[in-house]
Protein backbone atom coordinates (compact mmCIF):
# COMPACT_ATOMS: atom_id res chain seq x y z
CA UNK A 1 0.00 0.00 0.00
CA UNK A 2 1.30 3.37 -0.78
CA UNK A 3 0.47 6.76 0.99
CA UNK A 4 -0.44 9.91 -0.54
CA UNK A 5 3.26 11.42 0.12
CA UNK A 6 4.23 8.53 -2.16
CA UNK A 7 5.75 6.56 1.19
CA UNK A 8 4.52 2.74 1.92
CA UNK A 9 3.81 2.24 5.96
CA UNK A 10 6.20 1.57 8.06
CA UNK A 11 8.99 3.70 5.55
CA UNK A 12 12.23 4.09 7.45
CA UNK A 13 12.99 7.74 8.36
CA UNK A 14 15.81 8.15 5.71
CA UNK A 15 13.14 8.36 2.98
CA UNK A 16 12.43 12.09 4.43
CA UNK A 17 15.85 12.68 5.88
CA UNK A 18 17.18 14.76 3.19
CA UNK A 19 13.43 17.17 3.50
CA UNK A 20 14.16 17.35 7.06
CA UNK A 21 17.88 18.09 6.75
CA UNK A 22 16.63 20.92 3.95
CA UNK A 23 14.88 22.67 7.00
CA UNK A 24 16.62 21.94 10.20
CA UNK A 25 20.33 22.90 9.03
CA UNK A 26 19.81 25.86 7.87
CA UNK A 27 18.18 26.56 11.03
CA UNK A 28 21.29 25.16 12.79
CA UNK A 29 23.53 27.39 10.99
CA UNK A 30 21.69 30.10 12.14
CA UNK A 31 21.53 29.01 16.11
CA UNK A 32 25.78 29.03 15.46
CA UNK A 33 26.53 32.30 13.67
CA UNK A 34 27.33 33.76 16.99
CA UNK A 35 29.17 30.92 18.16
CA UNK A 36 32.87 30.72 18.10
CA UNK A 37 35.29 28.17 17.25
CA UNK A 38 35.94 26.57 19.64
CA UNK A 39 32.33 25.79 20.95
CA UNK A 40 31.48 24.71 17.14
CA UNK A 41 34.26 22.11 17.64
CA UNK A 42 32.62 20.80 20.93
CA UNK A 43 29.28 21.09 20.05
CA UNK A 44 30.95 18.98 16.63
CA UNK A 45 32.38 16.67 19.29
CA UNK A 46 28.96 15.80 21.07
CA UNK A 47 26.88 15.49 17.94
CA UNK A 48 29.32 12.92 16.69
CA UNK A 49 28.84 10.98 20.06
CA UNK A 50 24.93 11.09 19.19
CA UNK A 51 25.30 9.80 15.84
CA UNK A 52 27.63 7.14 16.47
CA UNK A 53 25.92 5.43 19.45
CA UNK A 54 22.18 6.44 18.19
CA UNK A 55 22.45 6.29 14.16
CA UNK A 56 20.68 3.25 14.27
CA UNK A 57 17.81 5.17 15.91
CA UNK A 58 17.67 7.44 12.97
CA UNK A 59 18.10 4.84 10.49
CA UNK A 60 15.54 2.32 11.82
CA UNK A 61 13.66 4.16 14.37
CA UNK A 62 13.87 3.54 17.66
CA UNK A 63 13.48 6.17 20.95
CA UNK A 64 16.81 8.11 20.24
CA UNK A 65 15.61 8.78 16.33
CA UNK A 66 15.25 12.60 17.30
CA UNK A 67 18.34 12.73 18.99
CA UNK A 68 20.04 11.33 16.38
CA UNK A 69 18.78 13.69 13.91
CA UNK A 70 19.18 16.85 15.72
CA UNK A 71 22.86 15.63 15.95
CA UNK A 72 23.49 15.02 12.49
CA UNK A 73 21.61 18.08 11.21
CA UNK A 74 23.99 20.22 14.15
CA UNK A 75 26.87 18.53 12.89
CA UNK A 76 26.33 19.17 9.11
CA UNK A 77 25.82 22.75 10.07
CA UNK A 78 29.18 22.81 12.02
CA UNK A 79 30.75 21.60 9.31
CA UNK A 80 29.25 24.12 6.75
CA UNK A 81 31.36 26.60 8.67
CA UNK A 82 34.60 25.13 7.63
CA UNK A 83 36.58 26.47 4.27
CA UNK A 84 34.54 24.63 1.79
CA UNK A 85 31.40 23.57 3.51
CA UNK A 86 30.05 20.17 3.64
CA UNK A 87 28.22 17.84 1.36
CA UNK A 88 25.90 15.03 2.64
CA UNK A 89 23.73 12.98 0.64
CA UNK A 90 24.30 15.60 -2.32
CA UNK A 91 23.22 18.70 -0.83
CA UNK A 92 25.82 21.48 0.15
CA UNK A 93 25.59 23.96 3.23
CA UNK A 94 28.68 26.57 3.67
CA UNK A 95 28.50 30.07 4.73
CA UNK A 96 30.54 31.82 2.58
CA UNK A 97 30.15 31.32 -0.92
CA UNK A 98 33.84 29.38 -2.23
CA UNK A 99 35.39 28.03 -5.36
CA UNK A 100 33.46 25.67 -6.85
CA UNK A 101 30.13 26.43 -4.55
CA UNK A 102 27.02 24.74 -6.13
CA UNK A 103 25.42 27.70 -4.59
CA UNK A 104 27.42 29.88 -6.39
CA UNK A 105 25.38 32.05 -8.62
CA UNK A 106 26.69 33.48 -11.86
CA UNK A 107 27.44 36.67 -12.41
CA UNK A 108 25.95 39.13 -14.76
CA UNK A 109 28.22 39.40 -17.96
CA UNK A 110 30.17 36.37 -17.11
CA UNK A 111 29.83 33.04 -18.39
Amino acid sequence: MTMPDGNTPGATFPDVLPIALEMAVPLHIGRLRHVDAARRMAEAADAATVIGSHGDDLQYGGKHCADAFNALARGLAIGAYQPGGITFAGMHWCTTIHEGCPQARPTAGKR
